[in-house]
């Protein structure tokens, strides 16, 4: 049977998900192959059901930006500080655990705020960057579900911010953050939005399915759907946060490199693409239409 028609198993929920948008590679450009988002029935998760097993050669060298220094890092933190001033409305302080920080610029916005930091991340510079550099407890692993079944810490919060996505087992995942959030934690999550209008104008060159790096896609519905089996209340979902709203420029730009970035100069492109994002804003700005979300999930106490 053609990939383009078989029907996979959710692995959430068992239920059947059929292919719902065949892609490639189009933001890196690492292969040609093609990539099956399949879209479950029965919960709406949205799942790759066919990942390379070289996933790895789709990080290209130039994936993660890591500083030679503190001091360089800290000059990247204004345009992130939305992050940490969105998190303290609903948490104060205490202890918090990152997964996926790449290069720490939250990790060090939470340490200045007050925050006991540890996190987990997969790649070696990186780990390097948080452990030597920034003090970050920090374990250097590809599964984080493993790493956090294994241990006994309990967080005020843990944060996801695009990183869920990436993760091959991604509601497991989930579900060990929860077991290992505090009664009355947080648990943050920020996403691309499948159920975006971008994402339905587009289809398969949205930028933010970014095949076949997102494994997942996970809808609001479902994220609260989840979090209610599991003892969460939404404390807060929007797709207008500071970062959202970057995201929906992001995507025109990116779409615009993509097109028109071979032969004129790389630069003009983005800058065009941006320009769109600006002008496309007082419309994608209303509250469910943005490119991607920031959930926050409170734990009962």
């Amino acid at each position: 049977m053609p990939k383009e028609s078989a029907t996979s198993v959710c692995p959430y929920c068992g239920g059947r998900a059929p292919v719902w948008i065949v892609g490639r590679d189009i933001n890196r450009r690492v292969s040609e192959e093609k990539f099956y988002l399949c879209k479950c029935d029965q919960c709406g998760l949205m799942f790759i059901n066919n990942p390379p097993q070289d996933l790895g050669r789709y990080y290209t060298s130039d994936y993660h930006y890591v500083p030679e220094s503190v001091e360089a890092l800290d000059a990247l933190l204004p345009a992130s500080q939305f992050k940490i001033d969105l998190l303290k409305k609903f948490v104060s302080g205490g202890a918090l655990l990152e997964i996926g920080p790449s290069n720490g610029t939250f990790c060090r916005l939470a340490q200045k705020a007050g925050f006991a930091v540890s996190a987990i991340e997969m790649d070696e510079d990186c780990v390097r960057f948080l452990d030597q550099k920034l003090g970050v407890r920090v374990v250097a692993s590809a599964d984080p579900a493993a790493v956090l079944s294994s241990e006994k810490h309990a967080y005020d919060a843990i944060c996801l911010w695009h990183s869920i996505e990436h993760l091959p087992r991604a509601c497991t995942v989930l579900e060990e953050a929860v077991r290992h959030l505090k009664p009355g934690g947080i648990l943050l999550v920020a996403a691309p939005n499948p159920d975006a209008w971008q994402a339905r104008l587009l289809k398969s060159h949205w930028p933010h399915h970014d095949m076949p790096r997102h494994l997942f896609a996970l809808p609001v519905p479902w994220l609260v759907a989840f979090g209610k089996s599991h003892g969460l209340t939404p404390a807060m979902i929007t797709t207008c946060d500071e970062g959202s709203l970057y995201w929906n420029r992001f995507t025109w730009a990116m779409l615009a490199r993509s097109i028109f970035g071979l032969g004129i100069k790389p630069s003009l492109p983005w800058r065009i693409g941006m320009m769109i994002g600006r002008l496309l804003e007082p419309w994608e700005r209303r509250e469910g239409r943005g490119a991607t979300y920031t959930a926050l999930l409170r734990r009962s106490s």
